[in-house]
């Protein structure tokens, strides 16, 4: 009986004698091939064959040989199939090895019914948890999770979270990998709250297994700066990808997936940070080793040339951009026939590239596809949804079309604070304030929106107002209102650490009051101390967030506001931005959102277009006043002009729409919250303006609601 055609291909490999490019010719000599065979065939079974070609298989996948793994593999599979015929785990672990070098490539139409067929396969052969079956459950997840199938991504990750934890009551690579997977999952459908902790740990955990360079931890590392550069901690961020990117740099001397991946990150890092030389070496890195590495359509590749063509666009090298970006969308529509979230990024991209370059319909087409994609795609609180529909906005404002624009500007804003208010409870103080840069030009931008709208629909100015209720007390009260949660807790654990925060906050404000010199010489670790306290602060947030009273989580709008009003009074929400007319601009306007007991249909808009010299200027003269005061250098009827000539700047325009009023309640913003307005002198009555009306200055005027609610609550 001959010896089967496989069988001989797969022997003259193991023995070394002939490489995967010369095999196919070189086998054709069966019959010097069949008595090498011959000669060997006691000493090495079908059996081992399979394993060597397995273990050879993933070799040279670990060494970015992705070919020469698939021949290997293939090989494998077929010497499987004709040796088992029923379920096996040698069989399963060959197609599984199939399978997974498929997906790498971008196969996905053979990687999914083999992917099924592993799993299947694993679950008859083990009948309770067991570490292989969360493997593969974890490789099927990721490429549903690839294909943005998240419907089906999610049951499965947090089975085999759940089975591992099961499985492994210590640290354990196959754990570390399913605590990793959720946590990039809930990363990436915008759920940050429950991402970071399981990003977190999973790092953590691969640090304590792995104390050299290892994949699995540049992994980590990776994926906890993506999520730190997403909420704005880019201090955080930088260093992780700096370190991840060395390791993979000395584990692959050659062309890999997980290097190119890396480069690619930190590219992206180095553009958003205005670094475009390295920026741009790395991305062409990254580029040609992904052109190298996969030869026909990948998501990966896709991705890369997007970078680029994202990077060429805003550098204005539209020459290179376009076809870039065309390409990119073009691979991504033949590898993902229905909605994909990189297919709409790459619709959303060509579409801007048009809109800057004038071609208005085309652009206006795309931006509508790519929405109504991201509609189906996400729920309402997913910053790529709101981005979309933001996008749209944006072109319906610079064609100055700004009724078309009005509903879009106000649905995106509302999913942003969704979105910012999901997410916002884990976090620190300081990382509330970074997260927040990374959502408040929206909010900036709206208001250059409104400047221009208002006179056309001035009840525009209800959603300024409401914004300014809703970014105001977020930002300025968070503090606050933790500490009340804590203290109202009755938790003493709870009081206890918060104790322990207060006193290392202390600790950190003495060392910050110190010289570099002096912090130096103390011995003391300022990043650590930092650190600790940080994460102690985090700890607070989400454990006092079961404490967070019903009434702190109503929305509060100008009309709530309006209704705590007595009659001559009124409430007013000042707001500085920067203006916005095609381009960012360094123009600054303030803005004063007025609301009285008789406003009917909308808060009363002034406009104050000296924001620049407010900032500079005026407010130079205000504290040279205030220090001449002081050291008895100026004469009193010098001072009083000044502060007359100081209040047609700050206060006139204001004053001008408070006929009637007697106690204005008053939330600052930018240079007004450097001034005493009190001290301000109208040059008309030569009253102070503390004389003229009563001020009550809130952080926000949405105090005035909260504040109304709690005595309600205590009386009750």
């Amino acid at each position: 009986m001959k010896t089967p055609y496989i069988l001989l291909v797969a022997f003259l490999l193991l023995v070394n004698i002939y490489q995967p490019k010369v095999i196919l010719c070189q086998v054709k000599n069966t019959g010097k091939a069949r008595g090498i065979f011959k000669s060997k065939q006691k000493v090495i079974s079908k059996e081992d064959s399979v394993q060597v070609l397995n273990k050879k298989a993933i070799q040279f996948y670990n060494s970015g040989k992705l070919d020469s793994a698939i021949f290997f593999a293939n090989l494998s599979l077929n010497l499987c199939r004709s040796i088992y015929k029923g379920d096996h785990p040698d069989l399963a672990r060959s197609i599984n090895n199939m399978a997974n070098f498929y997906y790498e490539r971008g196969n996905y139409k053979e990687a999914e019914p083999l992917l099924n067929e592993t799993l299947e396969m694993f679950r008859r052969l083990f009948k309770g948890d067991h570490p292989t079956i969360v493997t593969t459950i974890n490789n099927l997840a990721e490429y549903y999770n690839k294909q943005g199938n998240y419907k089906e991504v999610e049951p499965l990750y947090k089975e085999a979270l759940e089975m591992s934890r099961r499985l492994f009551k210590d640290d354990h690579p196959v754990l570390a990998v399913s605590i990793n997977n959720m946590g990039i999952f809930y990363y990436e459908v915008g759920n940050y709250k429950e991402a970071e902790p399981l990003l977190k740990e999973a790092l953590e955990m691969r640090m304590r297994l792995f104390k050299g360079d290892h994949p699995d931890l540049a992994n980590s590392l990776n994926n906890m700066a993506y999520f730190y550069n997403e909420i704005g901690n880019y201090k955080e961020a930088g260093p992780l990808y700096k370190k991840a990117l060395s390791i993979y740099r000395k584990l692959y001397r050659g062309d890999h997936p997980d290097l190119a991946l890396s480069i690619n990150n930190m590219a992206r890092f180095y553009f958003n940070h205005g670094i475009y030389n390295e920026a741009e070496y790395l991305f062409k890195e990254a580029l040609e080793m992904y052109r190298r590495l996969f030869k026909s359509d990948h998501p990966d590749l896709a991705k890369s040339i997007n970078s680029m063509a994202v990077f060429d666009n805003e550098r204005g090298n539209y020459k290179d951009a376009e076809p870039l970006l065309k390409e990119a969308l073009e691979m991504r529509m033949r590898l993902f026939k229905g909605d994909h979230p990189d297919l709409a990024i790459s619709i959303n991209n060509l579409a801007g590239f048009y809109k800057n370059r004038g071609n208005y319909t085309d652009a206006e087409i795309l931006l509508k596809i790519a929405l109504e994609m991201s509609r189906r795609l996400f729920n309402g609180d997913h910053p790529n949804l709101a981005l979309s529909i933001y996008n749209i906005a944006y072109f319906y404002y610079e064609r100055n079309n700004y009724s078309d624009a009005e509903p879009f500007f106000i649905e995106a804003l509302n999913d942003y604070k969704k979105y910012f208010l999901n997410n916002v409870s884990f976090l620190s103080e300081k990382e509330i304030e970074q997260f927040w840069i990374t959502v408040n030009y929206n909010f900036t931008f709206f208001n250059s929106f409104v400047t221009k709208y208002y006179k056309t629909k001035p009840e525009i100015s209800c959603q300024a107002y409401d914004n300014c209720l809703f970014t105001k007390a977020l930002l300025l009260n968070a503090t606050k209102k933790v500490r009340e949660r804590i203290l109202n807790s009755g938790d003493k654990e709870l009081i206890e650490k918060y104790n322990d925060w207060i006193s290392k906050k202390e600790v950190l404000a003495k060392y910050y009051s110190l010289t570099k010199q002096e912090i130096e010489n103390s011995g003391v670790k300022l990043d650590s101390l930092e650190n600790v306290a940080n994460e102690l602060e985090k700890e607070l947030s989400r454990r006092s967030e079961l404490f967070a009273k019903e009434y702190e989580k109503k929305k509060v709008t100008w009309q709530d506001v309006q209704s705590m009003l007595k009659d001559n009074e009124a409430a007013i929400e000042i707001v500085r931005f920067n203006y916005y007319d095609k381009n960012w601009t360094d123009t600054v306007y303030y803005a004063a959102l007025i609301v009285n007991k008789e406003t009917k249909e909308h808060p009363e808009l002034v406009l104050l277009k000296n924001g620049n010299e407010l900032d500079s200027v005026y407010l130079g003269e205000y504290n040279t006043v205030i220090e001449r005061q002081g050291d008895g250098s100026i004469s009193p009827e010098e001072s009083d002009k000044t502060m007359g000539e100081l209040y047609e700047q700050f206060w006139k325009p204001i004053a001008e729409k408070l006929k009637g009023i007697k106690k204005v309640y008053l939330s600052l913003d930018g240079a007004y919250n450097q001034i005493n307005l009190e001290t301000l002198i109208n040059p008309v009555t030569k009253e102070y303006l503390y004389e003229e009306i009563e001020l009550h200055l809130l952080t926000s005027t949405r105090d005035l609601v909260l504040a109304s609610m709690i005595n309600k609550t205590q009386t009750m």
